[in-house]
């Protein structure tokens, strides 16, 4: 990997310290990003792929020792932690912080840009000679393994909107659950939550709106019967307090969900790039009937087509093709009118 692809994460509430540690990562070649709260740190967690964090220890709200803790909850659950503080230079505190961190480092403050980056260089050096996959290397490359695709996903931080689908084929393949976070350009957030295999939903700024919108358009809820729950229920949470009140089946209210989860991942295939995270989960939480990865692909591939900036239709199927054969996403007798070309344009491609 190369250094400046290597993220350093500086949280510390003080906007000169910030600048100044900032100032040193860039110098010694890597790219560093400022959070001045825990809960800013731990978004950029979720949205890019952080290697390494200096973390300030009296910090607003939740402090630097509570926000490693909660690191370690996240896909940064492996990642380098140097703490600093001001404050606290009792040894007993520090070996407590260390601990509870699993930080490599204790930095008392003030400090130079030496001490930091000798502090850091451990874990730098390590990720500096470590080998940097792409997802292109899914498809150049003989990765057999599913944990190794997996693996390639969880360290990606931007892709094309028309790479989406690849990155769904590998984690549904997988039948790994977790949450896919994406964030536009233009400042849309998505997060797909996947479980054995299966899209279990997408959440947006117009989910709800969106289901609930497919509802009346298809007949399975009247505008009126709508009306009549919004003056008595909570909007939150509002197709399963339909079914629980009778107004839908569960049923309809899988269809509207089906039809706004494969909404929303057109309006992502619109977008230019975007920016992602995997945050993998046990998946106990995740219930609910989930969408295929077929019936997804078949109602996706318009879109896909179109996300595609400069390539024709002919490589969009071809990009198909690869999804369905090369990574299993349905049996073959399924979907016989895809199969055949599909075999025919890879046998033309390679």
């Amino acid at each position: 990997m190369k250094k400046s692809d290597i993220n350093v994460l500086i949280v510390d509430d003080d906007k000169a310290i910030g600048k100044t540690l900032s100032e040193a990562i860039v110098r010694a070649g890597y790219k560093p990003l400022w959070a001045s709260r825990a809960d800013e740190a731990l978004n950029m967690v979720r949205l890019k792929h952080v290697h390494v964090a200096v973390i300030d220890c009296m910090l607003p709200v939740k402090n630097g020792v509570q926000l490693g803790e909660e690191l370690r909850k996240t896909r940064f659950d492996n990642g380098a932690i140097v703490l600093m503080s001001g404050i606290f230079r009792d040894k007993s505190f520090e070996a407590e912080a260390l601990k509870k961190t699993g930080a490599i480092a204790y930095l008392e403050k003030p400090f130079g840009p030496v001490d930091l980056l000798a502090a850091l260089k451990p874990a730098l050096d390590g990720l500096a000679d470590g080998q940097k996959w792409t997802l292109q290397s899914v498809l150049t490359k003989k990765i057999e393994s599913v944990r190794d695709r997996v693996k390639i996903v969880e360290h990606l931080e931007e892709i094309r909107a028309g790479e989406v689908a690849l990155v769904l084929s590998i984690l549904l393949e997988a039948r790994i659950s977790g949450f896919l976070n994406l964030a536009s350009s233009s400042g849309d957030i998505y997060g797909i939550s996947i479980h054995n295999g299966k899209v279990m939903g997408v959440d947006s700024d117009q989910a709800d709106e969106l289901a609930i919108r497919f509802l009346i358009d298809t007949g399975y809820l009247t505008q009126q019967d709508w009306d009549e729950f919004t003056s008595t229920q909570d909007k939150k949470a509002r197709l399963q307090l339909l079914v629980n009140s009778g107004y839908i089946s569960p049923h309809a209210a899988f269809q509207a969900r089906r039809d706004q989860i494969i909404y929303d991942l057109k309006r992502i295939l619109k977008s230019e790039r975007l920016n992602l995270s995997f945050v993998p989960d046990t998946g106990d939480g995740i219930k609910g009937e989930g969408v295929e990865m077929l019936d997804l692909f078949l109602e996706m591939s318009d879109a896909l087509d179109q996300s595609l900036p400069g390539i024709g239709h002919r490589e969009a199927f071809v990009q198909f093709a690869i999804f369905i054969l090369q990574f299993s996403i349905c049996n073959i007798a399924k979907c016989q009118s895809i199969a055949a070309p599909a075999r025919m344009l890879l046998q033309i491609e390679n």
